[in-house]
Order: structure tokens, then C-alpha cells, then sequence
């Protein structure tokens, strides 16, 4: 299931983000050029319910954090680095992860600035947790003692 999105196209049975601006209360994500490379991304760890998000601009807050990325379903915990330019957030399921990875290229202009310190394209990738590694096999375990 797809959280949030609403305008999420589906094209041959693929997932297609829709290009379009995104307007919150306290900032707007402007969707990156047509002729943007695809985003680069790690290979999604299993159980994965964490993104990271980096090259956040530097006037970042978690609750602008909060306000994006709860549009990609129930967010669990936001940890911010010290210097706030990269966050991590862990969702309550799996399958959230999927709707925040298409943030991933897209412009975050805070209050609609231009100012660096109010606006940059973010990076959104797979984020790497001991937390969701340990749900992972202990489901795993679970159904393999169940069989």
C-alpha cells in the first residue's frame, strides 16, 4: 500500500512520481528538471523502515521534517544530525519507505526562499538501522519456527 501521494500514476504496472510541486505550511518541494538523472540509491536493506535524507538546507527543523514525510505515512522516530544537513526517519512499516523514496531529488525551499541556507535538493536513500535489522530476523525467526 502507497501512503500519501494521492496523484501516484500507475504505467505498465510501474510506479510513476507524478511531477508536480508539493506545497506544505512551511515550505514547498519543487520536483527536480525532466531531464534529471534518476536519483542513485543503495540497496534497500531488508526490513528496511528508515530512510536517510541528506543535503538538507542548513534553516532545517524536524518539524518541517515531520510536516513532508508524515504525507508518506506514520513516522516512528526522526533522529537529526547535529549540523541538521541529514536526518533519519524510521516509518511504522516497510512499505512507507517506498512512497518517501520519491522525495529523492526534489527541491525543499523553507518558507519559499532562495537563500542556500533556506533551499536545497534533497537526497533520499535506503537508511541503514540495527533496530530495523533486528524486527527483520526476528520475524524471520518467528515464521521459521512456526514452519
Amino acid at each position: 500500500m502507497i501512503y500519501g501521494w494521492d496523484a501516484l500514476l500507475m504505467m505498465n504496472n510501474v510506479m510513476v512520481r507524478p511531477r508536480v510541486t508539493k506545497t506544505f505550511p512551511n515550505c514547498t518541494l519543487v520536483p527536480p528538471p525532466p531531464a534529471a538523472p534518476a536519483p542513485t540509491r543503495r540497496p534497500r536493506p531488508n526490513g528496511c523502515k528508515t530512510v536517510f535524507v541528506g543535503l538538507l538546507p542548513e534553516k532545517i527543523t524536524e518539524e518541517i521534517i515531520k510536516e513532508v514525510f508524515s504525507d508518506c505515512g506514520e513516522i516512528s522516530a526522526v533522529k537529526m544530525s547535529e549540523k541538521n544537513n541529514y536526518c533519519h526517519i524510521r516509518f511504522a512499516s516497510e512499505d512507507m519507505v517506498d512512497s518517501a523514496m520519491y522525495f529523492s531529488g526534489y527541491r525543499l525551499k523553507i518558507e519559499n526562499k532562495d537563500d542556500p541556507a533556506y533551499n536545497s535538493r534533497i537526497h533520499v536513500d535506503y537508511g541503514i538501522s540495527r533496530d530495523d535489522q533486528l524486527e527483520y530476523e526476528c520475524r524471520r525467526r518467528n515464521l521459521s519456527w512456526e514452519e
